[in-house]
C-alpha cells in the first residue's frame, strides 16, 4: 500500500526549498501519494497532476505577529486535513511549516512522522534581528525541533551550526538539495534575446536582488575591471534592483552591467558567460553554484555560511573559512565575505588564466552529477519511505 505523504510551505514562490518540494513532487508521485500544503496559494513551479493540492490561502507578506498568531488556527486546520488523509509522513519546510508540524504534534498527538527540513543557517540569520525577536525565535525553533522525529539539513555546515546553536538531542541528516541535471542542461542551450559579444569576456550572477546575496559587493568589484574587455549579466529582480542600478549609474558602468530582470530560464545566460560569480553575505544550499557546475562554468563565490565551500570544495573542512586573500579550490575560487579587492583579484585571475578556466570547467559537469536526482532521491526514499 502505498504511503501518504504531505509537505507542508509556505508557498511555491521561486526559491530553493520550493524548488526542492517540486522535484520531492515529481519524482516520488508514483510511489507515494502526496498532498502539497501551501499556507499561501502561489505556485511559480509546477505541480504534477497526481498531486492532491490543498491551500489555507493566507497573505503572503504580512507582520511577522500576524504570522505567529495565525500558528493554532493553521496547525488545526492541517491537522484535520491530515487525519481525513489519512496522512503517514509530513515533511516541513522553512520555520513556519515546522512550528505548525510541532504543533500537530504537542496539540493533536498527530500520529504520523514528521520529518523537519531545515535550509537555513540560523545562527546568522538570527544574529541580525532584534535581541528580543532572537531569544523567542531560538525558544519556539528548539520547541518545535524537539517534536520532529527526522530533522534533515541539506548541508554539513547547517547539521553543525543547528547542533551548536539548539544543543539538540534529535537525528540530523544530511541530504544536499538535488538537480534535474537534464533538465538544466536542455535549458542551457536555448537561445538568449541578448547579443554576445565575442571579444568580450562575461561574467553572471543569478538570484534575488535581496541585501543579503550582496551584489552590491558584485558591482564594486567589477568596477575595479572597467578597464578589461569585461561585462557582468545581473539575472534577478527584488527589493535591492533600484539600488543596485543607481550604484552602476554612479560607477559609471551602464554600458558593461546588464540586468536582465527575472528570467525563468536563467541556465541560458550561464551558458552564454564564461564565468559565474557568487557574493553572498550567507546561503542556505546555494543552488545557483550547483547549476552552474551543471553548465560547465568557472566559479568564484565567497566562502560564506553555508554550501559554497562544500560545493566547490569538498576535499576541505566544512567550517574552514577563506581570510584573506582568495583560495583556488578543486571547483572554483573562493573570497572573504564582504572582501570588494580579493573578489576582484579572484575576477581578475579568472579573466586572465586560461588554463584555471579551462580546468574548472572540464570537472564542472562531474561534480554536478553527484547531485543528480537520480543520486539524492534515494536518500529521500530511506527517511520517508522507511518504516
Amino acid at each position: 500500500m502505498k504511503k501518504n505523504v504531505a509537505i507542508i510551505i509556505n508557498s511555491l514562490k521561486a526559491g530553493g526549498a520550493e524548488r526542492v518540494v517540486s522535484i520531492l513532487l515529481n519524482e516520488l508521485g508514483n510511489e507515494c501519494n502526496m498532498h502539497l500544503i501551501l499556507l499561501c496559494n502561489e505556485k511559480e513551479y509546477a505541480v504534477p497532476s497526481s498531486t492532491t493540492c490543498f491551500s489555507l490561502n493566507e497573505p503572503l507578506i504580512e507582520p511577522e505577529y500576524k504570522r505567529l498568531l495565525r500558528i493554532p488556527d493553521q496547525a488545526k486546520k492541517i491537522n484535520r486535513y491530515c487525519s481525513d488523509n489519512k496522512i503517514d509522513v509530513v515533511l516541513s519546510f522553512l520555520n513556519r511549516p515546522c512550528y505548525i508540524a510541532a504543533m500537530m504534534r504537542r496539540k493533536y498527538d498527530f500520529p504520523g512522522k514528521i520529518i523537519m527540513c531545515e535550509r537555513t543557517f540560523q545562527s546568522y540569520m538570527l544574529e541580525r534581528r532584534s535581541a528580543l525577536y532572537r531569544i523567542f525565535t531560538k525558544r519556539l525553533l528548539q520547541w518545535a525541533y524537539a517534536k520532529a522525529d527526522l530533522i534533515l539539513a541539506n548541508y554539513v555546515a547547517i547539521k553543525e551550526d543547528l547542533l551548536q546553536l539548539f544543543n539538540l538531542k534529535k537525528t540530523i541528516t544530511v541530504i544536499y538539495n538535488p538537480i534535474v541535471l537534464n533538465e538544466v542542461t536542455e535549458k542551457a542551450s536555448k537561445p538568449v534575446d541578448y547579443c554576445f559579444d565575442a571579444n568580450c569576456f562575461y561574467f553572471v550572477t543569478v538570484g534575488g536582488l535581496r541585501p543579503e546575496k550582496n551584489q552590491s559587493l558584485l558591482i564594486d568589484a567589477f568596477s575595479m575591471l572597467k578597464e578589461l574587455p569585461c561585462k557582468l549579466i545581473m539575472v534577478g529582480t527584488g527589493p535591492m534592483e533600484s539600488v543596485l542600478k543607481d550604484k552602476v549609474k554612479v560607477l559609471e558602468l551602464q554600458n558593461n552591467v546588464v540586468f536582465t530582470g527575472l528570467d525563468n530560464n536563467p541556465f541560458r545566460y550561464v551558458n552564454k558567460c564564461q564565468c559565474f560569480v557568487l557574493s553572498s553575505d550567507v546561503e542556505g544550499f546555494p543552488n545557483v553554484l550547483l547549476e552552474a557546475l551543471a553548465c560547465s562554468r568557472s566559479i568564484i563565490s565567497t566562502d560564506c555560511n553555508s554550501g559554497p565551500r562544500e560545493l566547490l570544495a569538498p576535499e576541505t573542512a566544512a567550517f574552514k573559512r577563506v581570510q584573506s586573500g582568495y583560495e583556488t579550490v578543486s571547483h572554483g575560487i573562493l573570497t572573504p565575505v564582504k572582501n570588494t579587492a580579493a573578489l576582484a583579484d579572484a575576477m581578475i585571475r579568472m579573466y586572465k588564466d586560461n588554463t584555471l578556466r579551462n580546468e574548472l570547467e572540464n570537472t564542472a559537469l562531474n561534480r554536478a552529477r553527484q547531485f543528480d536526482v537520480s543520486v539524492i532521491m534515494d536518500d529521500y526514499r530511506k527517511v520517508i519511505l522507511r518504516q
